[in-house]
């Protein structure tokens, strides 16, 4: 995929990522995962974009994906909410480089304020090029996708 951002439907993601892609059956398992994670996120803010990346968002024919890496952009106004019980079991929680991904690891799943500041890490972060061994490729970007919901 081109570097960038780049505004894409659930419906095209899965024809593009499941339908297209190799190891359908666990991008099935993935994007089921996927579409429930975004309602039940949605439901806790009045707006928020979705920016999808990782193996789920790619053709790798060497390895199926393991699940896909969300970074839920909220309003600044309404970042406190990370803090709710309601919303804690729906993050990717790390401590000493073990983590707990929500929806039985099918998601690693963060949340961003809608600010640019906030949002410069991910934006370098998610364009960065990994090699079969997850070493950062020097000077090489990707894109990812971004929902709206």
């Amino acid at each position: 995929m081109p570097s960038g951002r780049h505004q894409a439907t659930l419906d095209e993601i899965y024809e593009t990522f499941v339908v297209n892609a190799p190891f359908r059956p666990r991008r099935e398992l993935i994007f089921r995962a996927l579409t429930l994670y975004i309602d039940l996120v949605s439901a806790q803010f009045s707006a928020c974009r979705y920016w999808i990346n990782g193996g789920f968002v790619t053709h790798k024919p060497w390895a199926e994906p393991e699940d896909a890496d969300v970074v839920v952009v909220v309003p600044p106004g309404e970042h406190s909410k990370v803090r709710q019980p309601e919303l804690l079991p729906l993050l990717t929680l790390a401590s000493g480089g073990a983590k707990v991904h929500p929806m039985g690891g099918l998601i690693d799943g963060f949340i961003a304020m809608d600010h640019p500041a906030a949002l410069l890490t991910w934006e370098l972060t998610w364009s960065s090029v990994r090699d079969e061994q997850h070493n950062v490729v020097p000077g090489v970007s990707k894109g990812y996708l971004e929902v709206s919901a």
